[in-house]
């Protein structure tokens, strides 16, 4: 283990010179700057990145508010050493004269995740906008609390995603956007101010009944163990576009009054290649399509409904029904395998290492 950490490490620090790196590793006798994350946050200044290397241990919870880029291994990813970062709680907020605006999230398993910007006076309030939340398995949560703005969550794995209620549009959270996720349990509540808009996720789950929705434009999504209609009285406002249900309690699309949509399909298989359980996310699935899938190019914009369209498509990490097909890995290249080729050294003689690597789009 030691050798591939060191290794990303090292890789981490020379492709992304030109900025200030801080390493985090709570592996015994690890070679980097810090064993607790957030002490490395605390250290770090506005505009820093921060890898976390994978561990066993999870690393504890972290509150964040400044302008950071954290980064992990990734989260169930096909290679010699597999080891997770994983993250216990982390809060994005503000402080009276901070925020944590700017900051990306991404190769990492996170039990809850919470944004959340506040009002210290009439004068005074800090919003945080501008955030990305990409690659990571979100074990339960990912909350949106008040005052939060342009977040953009893609291709994740997700239990549910949740908001506070707002009580004026000045609290609301604003242009929330949430692409090609596998999305596990309850969906946005979404708030009476503010359109979030919901594309190209796959809602899987055994929840028969989700959230309720307010101003929510779904589309291109589909709902597959998940009902897309939410609590029918508690609804304001949704758009639903291009989007199919099946094997729900209920397959219907409600677009009555103040809610409007169209071409969506109710009750329609999506014919995904493997499933292995109905209505539950499984490690073993395959979502891509199948020919004659009515999700093939069907979405609003010409490419397939679901988590192989639009402008992120899924991009797989394994093979089908290898288990690794939905592990993700951050956005920067990874060393995934390190072999000596030479097992007997003779004195004065050379270390011959292999080393294999891959880059992440």
């Amino acid at each position: 283990m030691k050798k591939l950490n060191l290794l990303f490490v090292t890789l981490c620090s020379t492709l992304l010179g030109h900025a200030t790196i801080l390493t985090v590793d709570n592996n015994i006798d690890s070679p980097a700057q810090y064993a607790v994350l957030q002490t490395a946050v605390d250290a770090a200044s506005d505009g820093d990145t921060i890898y976390v290397v994978g561990s066993p241990t999870i690393y504890a919870n972290t509150t964040i508010t400044k302008k950071i880029h954290l980064i992990g291994d990734g989260y169930n990813t096909n290679k010699q050493d597999p080891a997770i970062s994983k993250v216990n709680n982390i809060l994005l907020r503000t402080s009276a004269s901070t925020t944590s605006t700017g900051s990306t999230i991404e190769g990492l398993e996170i039990s809850s995740l919470s944004i959340q910007g506040n009002s210290y006076s009439s004068s005074n309030t800090k919003f945080i906008d501008s955030v990305t939340v990409r690659f990571c398995n979100i074990t339960y949560s990912l909350v949106l609390n008040k005052y939060v703005s342009y977040i953009t969550i893609n291709n994740n794995i997700v239990y549910q995603i949740l908001n506070i209620a707002t009580t004026s549009a000045a609290q609301g959270q604003s242009h929330i956007v949430a692409k090609n996720n596998i999305i596990r349990s309850n969906s946005y509540v979404g708030n009476a101010y503010h359109f979030a808009t919901f594309s190209n996720n796959n809602f899987i789950s055994t929840v028969t009944t989700s959230q309720v929705s307010k101003k929510v434009n779904f589309n291109n999504n589909i709902f597959h163990g998940m009902s897309p209609n939410h609590y029918a009285t508690s609804q304001d406002g949704n758009i639903y576009t291009n989007n199919i249900s099946y094997s729900t309690s209920n397959n219907v699309f409600d677009i009555t009054f103040p809610n409007s949509g169209s071409g969506n399909l109710e009750g329609v298989d999506p014919l995904f290649v493997s499933k292995a359980t109905l209505t539950a996310f499984d490690a073993m699935d395959d979502y891509n399509l199948q020919a004659g899938s009515p999700a093939l190019n069907a979405g609003s914009d010409g490419t397939d409904i679901g988590i192989t369209g639009g402008t992120s498509p899924w991009q797989e990490d394994g093979a089908s029904t290898s288990g690794f097909m939905y592990g993700r890995e951050a956005s920067i290249p990874q060393v995934n395998e390190v072999n000596i080729q030479n097992s007997n050294l003779p004195i004065g003689g050379n270390l011959i290492i292999q080393v294999k690597g891959q880059t992440n789009p």
